[in-house]
């Protein structure tokens, strides 16, 4: 269960309506005749509680359920910091009282996920009760109808229940964010004033507390009928639906709201200076913030307000990223090298703009603050052009349009915007029309008047920001700096040619050939066997597509990685290929990073420790330059790619010797040291060393890597039209030379490292703590019988340890454990959990005593049941069709069986069982590879 607040660098859309659709939702059970009832159906009980069900086919087979609160952290009263989200743990135990059985229960007994078909979030301004089950059983449809109903009223907030729910969500609280979460937390209530936004200390010291009173005032004030709704979304008939819904919510008792109201943010005029030392923040930054507050209204007026910062928002990132490619003459760029200019939201009415700059270093300093202050005394002094504006209003547009198409997940997410907003709930293609006709009616003189004022605001926050208070002390004055920055002249911007007028100088004669076309019907895919070089491409164009309707995502795999080279030639090999990227002919890296920002072209490869990829994606209607710039990735063209190697290599070596590793980030490396062998014989590639290297070292292993296109396979997924994508893609991938490698040096023969240790590093915030246990070793090779009981040993351990860490130990809101074994028969296991630095030690112990526990007496029968009855679900959505499609599975089907068409029959659905179970986890739990990795606080390290 998730606390969330707000985005710090992004601003949410919100549907809208007019003035003429605004009208106030009716109080009583009349329903909207005017949509369509066949795909939707809403309205209001008597007692007011509202509802919204829409038909959505996007996944088949799938329902989206959401009680949705209209009260979130903003109503908590002084004496209720955090309760917003102590109610909502402790509401979601509520045990329902015609299904028996708490949520933890009832989604494991039908083969769902706790975390994914089940989950509740606490926002700023409403809690949202989450709910995904199959369409196929009407019983289970009911049932969450019924655990929801439980929910949103009548659920028991019991002394027992209050004190166990704090110390989860004080667990959750004290995760590893990340650094800019973190920062978040500290400076965001200076910036509002007291009484909005509460500080991570006082929300713990309100855990610690046990004013039970408090949490239970608020479920009762809040949790009232006309101020819930429940949003259904899926594979469903509404009418029939509609009857459920209005039979078991008819029944709650509406009583007058008299919860806690706040008060708006009030933009408080002047400068204001803040340090926040936060550890893992990656560079000292200066931040310059001006604050607008935004009328807290419905209707227009607040819709209208919310798409124009949206293309605020849209069209600054533009700006910023084009300029800052300018400044790095096309090297890719951060706000580590350049600064950056972008939104920010504090509350939900409380927007700022904010300008970053990087101190370490003066050059560095002075660049940014020539670029960010140029950009934001250009839109004071100029506005923004027409073309600018139209890019940015087009692409809104363009994501009303798919919204149309849009899963299930993310439709209800609009639907629960547009409620809380207080819009009539109508059919899709209505809303979608309002909204097109109020981005329309926007102009750029309208936006640049907004963003003007906002610039000009009496109210500026100045935040020093670094990992420690030494590097706070290198900003020696950030009065000159600012001064210089407000001295900086405007930065004339020109909107670059349309990305649509892009080409990529790649030219590929049209396919003469006849390839060989199959289809397997039960599992949907397509294999295309290319004569000419022997090259296979396997099309999975699934009914749930990952990237949205309409999108095309390439994959090329190989099965070799830096552990296939001699420890000589590992430096070229780890770096080689990203040193000579470089962009498709005829583009330059602004135009590839505009592909990204417009239309969502991209491309990237990486080789790794076993496999060799590339990838690039793209939509079906642009899918001949996706071919094009994926195809020109695999051209060796030594001039071109040494015409670029200074340029990146430089590039390269300054980012790793600036790159400071997050805290989590460090941490891995400590656990990659000890475990995995490239890095315990070959160490990380340092700056030095990559300066070191020379073109024709690099060139000849990227050639090593990516010329053999015959040792690859090629797949095509994503959601689209196979005959229309299918001719591009064979013409380019048949004039690949489909040459295979010689090389008959010898690599790695193990990877991992067995063995039994014990490690502390002192890395972490005060307070905090995390456990990490890992278990490797080398053992057979794996079967596809062995999967399903590494499967069934997966689900058992982690729900022993969830049990005992989480609701027996109360000492951590949430554990992972991850069985894996490898093709070559190496295995690892291991177990993550973060926990407050007081508890570290008796809930590893406990962590420990549970794995011993389970490789000797084994799994249960029960164990073994309800992992069978997930593992059957698995089988069951894979073998639908309708499920997200993971290139990899096919693939490294197609490797294992040697390029067979069995590899593309659907596999035979197999269970887990005890005796498998079992004895995976004597072979994978090894207490004599058993290594102990904690990392504490920083001010816990002994002396010396």
């Amino acid at each position: 269960m998730k606390r969330i607040l707000m985005l710090s660098t992004a601003i949410v859309v919100f549907g809208v309506t007019s003035p003429l659709l605004h009208s106030q939702m009716t109080q009583d059970s009349k329903v909207h005749e005017e949509n369509a009832i066949d795909q939707f159906r809403s309205g209001n009980l008597e007692n007011g509680f509202g509802y919204i069900i829409q038909r959505n086919n996007n996944p088949k087979g799938r329902i989206e359920l959401r009680l949705v609160v209209r009260a979130g952290m903003k109503n908590e009263a002084p004496d209720q910091i955090e309760a917003a989200h102590l109610v909502e743990h402790i509401v979601a135990n509520h045990v329902a009282a015609d299904v028996k059985k708490s949520v933890w229960e009832w989604v494991p007994s039908w083969g769902g996920q706790t975390g994914v078909d089940f989950n509740a979030e606490t926002h700023w301004d409403r809690t949202v009760y989450i709910l995904s089950i199959p369409s196929d059983r009407p019983d289970l449809l009911r049932e969450a109808l019924q655990i929801q109903r439980g929910w949103a009223q009548g659920a028991k907030l019991s002394r027992d229940g209050d004190a166990r729910e704090r110390k989860a969500v004080s667990a959750e609280l004290l995760r590893f964010e990340d650094a800019e979460a973190r920062l978040f937390d500290r400076y965001a209530p200076q910036l509002v004033g007291s009484g909005h936004l509460s500080t991570l200390e006082q929300r713990l010291n309100s855990m610690a507390s046990e004013n039970t009173a408090a949490a239970l005032r608020f479920y009762d004030e809040w949790y009232q009928p006309q101020n819930q709704a429940l949003i259904v979304v899926g594979d469903l008939d509404p009418k029939i639906l509609e009857s459920e819904v209005r039979k078991i919510f008819s029944d709650m008792v509406s009583n007058e709201m008299k919860g806690f109201v706040p008060s708006n943010v009030a933009v408080r005029p002047g400068r204001r200076v803040h340090l926040a030392v936060q550890p893992g923040i990656e560079v000292p930054l200066l931040n310059l913030i001006s604050l607008k507050n935004f009328e807290n209204t419905s209707g227009e007026k607040s819709l209208r307000n919310s798409f124009i910062i949206a293309i605020l928002d849209r069209m600054i990132v533009m700006r910023s990223g084009i300029l800052g490619f300018d400044t790095l003459n096309g090297m890719p760029h951060g706000i580590k090298e350049v600064g950056s200019t972008s939104m920010v939201a504090l509350t939900g009415d409380t927007k700022g703009i904010r300008v970053s700059i990087p101190t370490r270093e003066k050059k560095k300093t002075d660049a940014s603050i020539d670029l960010q202050f140029g950009i934001r005394k250009s839109i004071i002094d100029y506005g923004f052009s027409e073309s600018e504006f139209d890019e940015a209003r087009e692409y809104l547009l363009k994501s009303l349009a798919s919204d149309q198409r849009s899963l299930s997940p993310a439709v209800v997410r609009n639907l629960i915007s547009e409620w809380m907003m207080g819009m009539p709930a109508m059919d899709s293609e209505a809303r979608n029309q309002i909204k097109h006709n109020i981005l329309r009616s926007i102009t750029v003189d309208e936006v640049s008047q907004i963003a003007r004022e906002w610039l000009r605001s009496p109210a500026e926050d100045i935040i020093l920001t670094g990992a420690s208070k030494a590097d706070l002390a290198k900003i020696s004055d950030a009065k000159k700096l600012l001064a210089r920055g407000r001295a900086v002249p405007s930065r004339r911007y020109s909107s670059p040619v349309p990305v649509a007028d892009l080409k990529v100088k790649v030219a590929v004669p049209e396919y003469r050939g006849s390839p060989n076309v199959e289809y397997f019907e039960g599992s949907g895919v397509t294999r295309v066997l290319i004569p000419e070089n022997g090259i296979s491409v396997i099309f999975r164009p699934a009914q749930y597509p990952r990237m949205g309707k309409g999108y095309v995502l390439m994959t090329a795999l190989r099965r070799f990685g830096t552990n296939d080279v001699p420890t000589e030639d590992f430096l070229a090999a780890s770096v080689g290929s990203d040193v000579l990227w470089r962009t498709a002919p005829g583009l330059t890296p602004v135009d590839d990073w505009r592909l990204l920002a417009e239309k969502n072209i991209w491309a990237a490869n990486r080789v790794g420790a076993d496999k060799t990829e590339m990838l690039s994606g793209g939509p079906q209607a642009d899918i001949e330059t996706l071919m094009k710039i994926f195809y020109s990735h695999f051209q060796l063209d030594r001039e071109g790619r040494l015409k670029s190697f200074p340029d990146r290599q430089k590039y390269m070596a300054q980012s790793t010797e600036d790159w400071i590793s997050p805290t989590d980030e460090k941490f891995s490396k400590e656990i990659e040291a000890e475990t995995k062998f490239e890095f315990v014989e070959r160490g990380m590639p340092t700056a030095d060393q990559i300066r070191s290297l020379t073109f024709e070292q690099a060139y000849r292993m990227f050639d090593h890597f990516y010329g053999p296109t015959g040792e690859f396979v090629f797949a095509v997924t994503g959601d689209y039209d196979i005959d229309q994508v299918m001719p591009y893609v064979v013409r380019y991938i048949a004039a690949l030379p489909g040459r295979r490698s010689l090389s008959d040096k010898e690599g790695l023969k193990h990877t991992l490292r067995p063995g039994a240790l014990t490690k502390t590093v002192y890395l972490a915030e005060p307070g905090k703590a995390r456990v990490f246990l890992y278990i490797n070793g080398n053992g057979t090779a794996v079967q596809e019988s062995d999967k399903v009981q590494v499967r069934g040993l997966n689900l058992i351990l982690s729900q022993r340890l969830r049990d005992r860490i989480r609701e027996k130990e109360q000492g951590t809101y949430s554990v992972i454990a991850q069985s894996r074994v490898m093709r070559n028969g190496e295995y690892s296991t291991y177990v993550d959990f973060q926990c407050a630095d007081e508890n570290f030690d008796r809930l590893m112990d406990a962590a420990v005593e549970e794995i011993e526990r389970l490789v000797e007496e084994g799994p249960t029968d029960s164990e073994i049941t309800a992992a069978a009855k997930i593992e059957k679900d698995y089988f069951r959505q894979q073998s639908r069709g309708d499920n997200y499609f993971w290139a990899n599975y096919f693939m490294n089907r197609f490797f294992d069986y040697k390029g067979n068409n069995s590899a593309f029959d659907f596999p035979v659905y197999l269970a887990p069982t005890r005796i498998g179970v079992h004895e995976k986890a004597k072979e994978l739990l090894r207490s004599e590879n058993l290594k102990r990795f904690i990392m504490r606080p920083v001010d816990q390290k002994p002396a010396g």
